[in-house]
Order: C-alpha cells, then sequence, then structure tokens
C-alpha cells in the first residue's frame, strides 16, 4: 500500500490548508484531484486526505477533524458517502468514488421535520430513497424517530 506523504514545503506550496475547509478556496484545486485521483484508504495521510476530508465535510459527511489522517471516522463518513451514492461500500477511495465526490452538489440533501405518523420506511418511500441512506445521512443507529426531529434526506428526482 503506498501512502502518500508530503513535506511541510510541498504542502504550503500545493494547498490551501489554513482556509480549506472554506469551499471556494478547495475548489481552485479540484482539478488537481481529478487528474491524479489517488486510491485512498484507511492509514493514508497527506494533502489528499485533507482535500477528501474536505469534500466530505462540504458534502454534510462528517469526517471528524480535517487533519489529514485517513482513520475510522474518515472511513465512517466515506462508507456512509459510498452507501448515500449507491457505491461498493469498501471504505476505499477509488476511482468511482472519486467521480461521485467530485460531482456530488453540496445541497445535495433538505431538512425535513418529522411528523405524527412518520416512519424512516415511509420517509424513504417517500422521498425515493431507502432507510439505510436516511440513517447514514443523519448517524441513527436504530429506527426510532421522532416528532420534531430534523433529518437530513438526499434529494432524488422525486422529491
Amino acid at each position: 500500500m503506498q501512502k502518500l506523504f508530503f513535506s511541510e514545503r510541498q504542502s504550503r506550496e500545493n494547498d490551501t490548508l489554513p482556509n480549506c475547509h472554506i469551499r471556494e478556496n478547495c475548489t481552485l484545486h479540484l482539478k488537481d484531484i481529478a487528474a491524479a485521483r489517488p486510491m485512498l484508504r484507511w492509514g493514508d495521510v497527506g494533502t489528499y486526505v485533507i482535500k477528501l476530508q474536505t469534500l466530505l465535510t462540504n458534502l454534510d459527511f462528517s469526517p471528524g477533524s480535517i487533519d489529514g489522517i485517513f482513520g475510522d471516522l474518515t472511513g465512517n463518513a466515506v462508507r456512509a458517502f459510498q452507501r448515500a451514492n449507491g457505491l461498493a461500500s469498501d471504505g476505499v477511495v477509488g476511482p468511482m468514488t472519486w467521480e461521485a465526490l467530485l460531482n456530488s452538489n453540496p445541497s445535495s440533501f433538505f431538512e425535513y421535520t418529522v411528523q405524527s405518523g412518520d416512519s424512516l420506511w415511509l420517509l424513504a418511500r417517500k422521498f425515493g430513497t431507502s432507510v439505510d441512506v436516511i440513517k447514514d445521512f443523519n448517524g441513527l443507529t436504530g429506527d426510532l424517530i421522532f416528532i420534531g426531529q430534523i433529518l437530513k434526506i438526499p434529494k432524488s428526482e422525486k422529491v
């Protein structure tokens, strides 16, 4: 497994690290990601992991802190993103995952307030998605939802 390591000097020259969490600054470098698309997995570190974490954060899949370390939280965010986009949920960022990340719309979801009579199954059916995707988007581990709870619902053609 090849790890991506970058010197501090290379990071300063190639990145906007201090402001990388600001979407406009990172978008300037999306062409670099699109060209390279390195395979990333648990244990990798470096500039491309920072860019991955930034993209995931902008899409509301929290990888934890943007620190350039592909650890458990980044892996969980990648798997949630993959499931939400119909990809194999292996936690490895390969060509198909990069493609989906780079073509995703940051406003690919909307907020829905749970009403009386709602269930995850009914919401999934109503909005053209799956229970698992709604659970992943909201970090739910069970099927229980509450009246007044605000859920993120992925946008689909049915919405």
